[in-house]
């Protein structure tokens, strides 16, 4: 099965070169990287939910739905979605339990789905994109962000990358590595 489809410059970063389905990612910090990652995904035609998500911006309309409030049921209301969905994210209200994260991951694996969860990261997650510190200097059409990739089994070796984004996703490109 192919990877769910990632913007370019992060593919050399991930070990299968994009998110493996059945796996659980986690992104820290940039609210910007992880709508690029939605746009990327919808935009090759996986079907995305953003769960938890007030607005979904620079998207298309129609191809990620959104659920801005899933109310206290809201692993539940994922749980579900994992079952229909390409890939699921999820912007929770608050912190997530460990039991809730492991079922939801294990979910994921058996529904071939992936689960991305933007907020603190998830000690399930197989693959963890971390914003990391430092300036944001401008850069005409955009700034850099640099990003942490690291994780479990082949993602285990971080990867670090400076990453230029314009002002809209989803385009990323690599200003240093």
């Amino acid at each position: 099965m192919l990877p769910l489809a990632t913007p370019p410059v992060l593919r050399r970063l991930l070990p299968a070169g994009g998110f493996r389905r059945g796996s659980t990612v986690s992104v820290t910090g940039s609210l910007t990287l992880l709508l690029a990652l939605l746009a990327e995904a919808a935009s090759a035609g996986a079907r995305v939910t953003a769960v938890g998500m007030p607005v979904v911006v620079g998207l298309v309309p129609g191809e990620v739905a959104t659920l801005p409030n899933p109310g206290p049921a809201w692993a539940r209301v994922v749980a579900e979605l994992l079952h229909v969905r390409g890939a699921v994210v999820v912007l929770p209200a608050g912190a997530v339990g460990a039991r809730d994260a492991e079922q939801l991951a294990a979910l994921a694996r058996q529904c071939g789905s992936v689960l991305v969860c933007h907020g603190p990261a998830w000690a399930a997650a197989d693959v963890l994109l971390e914003e990391t510190p430092g300036s944001w200097p401008p850069f005409r059409g955009g700034r850099e962000l640099g990003v942490q990739v690291r994780g479990r089994g082949p993602a285990a070796r971080p990867v670090r990358a400076l990453l230029r984004l314009p002002m809209r996703p989803p385009a990323l490109s690599v200003a240093t590595a």
